[in-house]
């Protein structure tokens, strides 16, 4: 077996392997519908998971509460984190999306394999980058949203991290219709 070798993309090189990696996602009208459609579920999770429990009240009772609960959930992470914060969760939202639709095309299209070092690295970077100032994203599911809840600027910075680690993915794999692989 022959041993891989993982470089460092140059900056120029990087930059057209992220928008490569872009339009190579959003490559069809079906594909970007597919994708606003994820970021909307995407983000409608994140809002879902700052209060676990409200939600799971609410939704248990009856699903007609979605919309309440969305409505009053997102006022809340306004209320919490400003524009900023909620800015940055709907780029996280998007940025997310874009990555699992990425991921489902070289999947699909078996260019790539699940590793703990690629795809399977990004992992983490999911369950990190809701609100951290009210209940982490995912991780607030998890029961450990306090943990991260306690980080300055209101979890900003956990949410710029995960986006330029998302970033980092995209640039790094590039057009998920080519196997980049030697």
């Amino acid at each position: 077996m022959g041993t891989m070798r993982v470089t460092i993309p140059r900056p120029k090189t990087f930059l057209k392997d992220l928008e490569n990696a872009i339009r190579g996602t959003l490559h069809t009208p079906g594909k970007v519908v597919t994708g606003v459609a994820m970021s909307l579920l995407v983000y409608s999770l994140f809002v879902l998971s700052t209060f676990p429990e409200y939600s799971w009240q609410l939704l248990s009772s009856d699903i007609a509460y979605l919309g309440e609960a969305l409505v009053a959930l997102n006022s809340n992470l306004f209320a919490s984190v400003g524009a900023i914060g909620t800015s940055l969760m709907i780029v996280y939202s998007v940025l997310t999306a874009v990555v699992l639709l990425h991921i489902v095309i070289q999947v699909s299209s078996g260019g790539v394999y699940f590793s703990l070092g690629g795809i399977g690295g990004m992992v983490p970077v999911f369950f990190i980058g809701g609100c951290a100032g009210c209940g982490a994203g995912l991780i607030g599911l998890l029961g450990a949203a306090g943990a991260i809840g306690i980080l300055p600027f209101q979890g900003n910075g956990v949410r710029v991290l995960g986006s330029l680690f998302l970033i980092g993915f995209l640039g790094y794999y590039g057009d998920p219709r080519t196997c980049n692989l030697d």
